[in-house]
This record gives structure tokens, sequence and C-alpha cells, in this order.
């Protein structure tokens, strides 16, 4: 059988006249992944963002 597990998990942090830093990770695993492929894929974000 293939199984798939998508997570994602992020932090907001509130900075100075509207702007916010944000820190998130995604991973997604796959028990059977194409060829030549890591069964676990991460990505690392940081965002800076501003609200009004």
């Amino acid at each position: 059988k293939n199984y798939n597990f998508r997570s994602w998990t992020g932090l907001r942090f509130p900075l100075r006249a509207g702007f916010n830093f944000s820190t998130e990770v995604q991973a997604d695993w796959d028990n059977t992944p194409a060829v030549g492929a890591d069964e676990l894929d991460t990505t690392y974000r940081f965002l800076l963002g501003y609200e009004w």
C-alpha cells in the first residue's frame, strides 16, 4: 500500500507597526517515493509580513 503523511506547522511573532515574522516547517513523507527520491521532503520557510 501507498501511505502519505503531510504536516505543516508554523509560528507567527508580532513585531512593530503591523509587521510580523513567521517561521514554518512543512514535512511530506511517502513510503513509496519515485526512483531516486527520498521518502521525506522537508521545507523550511521564514517570512516577514504586514497586517493592516
